[in-house]
């Protein structure tokens, strides 16, 4: 029988094969029509000449490593620290597969202390292609490094050379979301030229935080050269330094740089990434196949699953494939006990789909509130039911109009009234305001924040997390 859990504290695994089967995607995002959450106007995708004033890359650089990694590190790791933990540390939500383990949500991270030369990871990918879409973030004693792994079916180990041999802790972690995938991907162990050293072992209670999102929580457009329809640029997706019209690919994505993450870290918290772009509470943002945003599965109905679904495990908004529910009494007793859930949902519930002149604002498939409304607090319920100890903090933004976001206030207040009036495990809602549509710093890819915004975000959260929970 399979067993599921999230927050690992697990031995070396053995290595093994993958045996997982290749269903075909099933991708929210549109890129024949793109449209702007905030207005919902299509972009017209002209060309603009080459720009290299980008603030978040860094000049002469191109590829996969532009991002100033130094600005988005983990906190410092202390040398003189006592370590008694476990070798490898996994944490996210996985399915065990004998000695392995299937994963495919972004921001799930593997951890260890060699002291060696090397240390390597075996991840196997199902993609069809020789190169995946997918990629890992690498952390050396809390830095992000500036290079990523690129995974690739070919290649079932990946070594990174260390600095020295001096003990180090090593952080891989899932920075696409497996809408860039073709598969669920397995984690077959960690092994090294010289030893394995124990980690640091958790507190007794150790801050851990949930977040269930979208493509903002995920961190897709983080690493893109910034929007501007003002300045000629429309929904930049390039992360080279040379602008084209119209590129979305996994290379603009990174969870590492998105506020979840970076909120984490601030806190020096444990963290689970449950968010899949495109989706909503109840509806999902429009496509050219599914103009009204409900014939696909939204994130309160992926939410209750360990593994993301993909195309083979989906019948129209149903999820009807064999991938485990979520085990949260299983995953207690794996040391997963959040204090912390957060919830943005709402941007592509009340995102303009499509166009109407017959009706209100112009729109073919208004939002319905009151659906919202239902989806998000039988959320909040299930979310509760799952930890009833854990504070849930509602968020909104950063990228609907005001209008919209003044409405989504509206609906997500509602909701928490409907199950939770006295706020006994609902905080009230975090606004955390509209970005800059013509922005340098606030706006990438297909409007998506960059890592300003993000660290903007980050520390509205949490603010409103510490003063939400006591003792953090």
């Amino acid at each position: 029988m399979k067993k599921t859990s999230i927050f690992l504290l697990v031995g070396l695994a053995a290595c093994g094969s993958d045996k997982s089967s290749k269903p075909t995607i099933d991708q929210p995002l549109d890129p024949n029509a793109v449209t702007n959450p905030n207005t919902g106007v299509t972009d017209p995708n002209t060309t603009t000449p080459p720009v290299t004033n980008n603030p978040n890359i860094t000049p002469g650089t191109t590829g996969s490593d532009e991002v100033n990694a130094a600005s988005f590190s983990l906190n410092p790791v202390d040398p003189a620290k006592t370590y008694t933990g476990p070798t490898t540390v996994l944490s996210g939500r996985m399915v065990a597969d004998g000695a392995n383990w299937k994963f495919n949500w972004a921001g799930t991270s593997f951890t260890c202390r060699p002291q060696a030369a090397s240390v390597t990871i075996g991840i196997n990918v199902p993609d069809s292609t020789v190169t995946s879409s997918q990629y890992l973030d690498v952390y050396i004693d809390g830095k992000l490094q500036a290079t990523p792994v690129q995974l690739a079916k070919a290649t079932p180990t990946y070594k990174l050379t260390l600095p020295d041999t001096a003990p180090h802790i090593v952080t891989w972690v899932l920075r696409t979301e497996a809408n860039y995938g073709t598969g669920v991907m397995t984690y077959t162990g960690i092994t090294t030229d010289g030893t394995l050293l124990p980690t640091e072992t958790p507190a007794a209670a150790p801050r851990q935080i949930e977040f269930i999102g979208d493509s903002i929580t995920n961190g897709y457009g983080a690493r893109s050269l910034y929007h501007s329809p003002v300045l000629g640029r429309d929904s930049a997706c390039t992360v080279d330094g040379t602008y084209t019209a119209y590129k979305q690919d996994s290379t603009t994505e990174s969870a590492s740089l998105s506020y979840a993450l970076l909120t984490s870290h601030k806190l020096s918290a444990q963290y689970a990434l449950v968010a899949s772009s495109g989706r909503g509470a109840y509806r999902n943002g429009a496509t050219t196949a599914d103009p009204a945003g409900t014939g696909t599965p939204t994130m309160s109905t992926l939410y209750p699953y360990t593994l993301h679904p993909y195309a083979s495990d989906i019948s129209g908004a149903t999820v009807t494939g064999t991938i485990p529910a979520w085990d949260a009494a299983a995953a207690t007793a794996a040391k997963w006990a959040p204090q912390v859930v957060v919830i943005n949902l709402g941007t592509n519930d009340f995102s303009k789909h499509g166009t109407d002149a017959t009706n209100p604002n112009n729109e073919a498939h208004p939002v319905n509130a009151g659906q919202f409304q239902a989806a998000y607090g039988a959320l909040l319920t299930k979310v509760h039911g799952l930890y009833p100890s854990a504070k849930i903090i509602p968020m909104v933004g950063p990228m609907l109009s005001t209008t919209n976001k003044t409405a989504a206030l509206a609906a997500v207040n509602a909701a928490i009234t409907a199950v939770d009036s006295g706020n006994t495990y609902v905080t009230t809602v975090l606004d955390v305001g509209v970005q800059a549509v013509d922005s340098t710093t606030d706006t990438g890819c297909e409007y998506h924040p960059l890592p300003s915004k993000h660290a903007d975000v980050a520390g509205q959260l949490e603010a409103k997390i510490t003063a939400a929970v006591p003792n953090w």
